[in-house]
């Protein structure tokens, strides 16, 4: 998991709806977060969005920074809702 919150590729963000094309969230609010990368003492400003997912009946709805970096995934959750889940006794594994 993402050490500093969840992150979700532009892309799919535009698929779902949750930006327009340039990546402005939808709804008119932008809130911004800086993320680190792997570039030591580099950081970007990124707007979030809300989002709500479910991972084996668990809803959790987080606020997601918007990126273009190349993660190899679409989807990135925060080790601190990772967290969230095993508090509630749930295993995650990776594939």
């Amino acid at each position: 998991g993402n050490g500093g919150c969840t992150l979700i590729v532009k892309a799919m963000a535009i698929r779902m709806g949750l930006v327009d094309g340039f990546g402005n969230p939808a709804g008119g609010r932008t809130r911004w977060v800086s993320v680190r990368g792997v570039v030591a003492g580099a950081t970007e400003r990124i707007p979030t969005v809300t989002l709500v997912y479910r991972i084996k009946g668990k809803q959790m709805v987080v606020e997601a920074g918007v990126t273009e970096a190349a993660m190899g995934c679409e989807l990135l959750v925060s080790r601190r809702e990772i967290a969230q889940f095993e508090d509630d006794g749930y295993t995650l594994t990776a594939r």
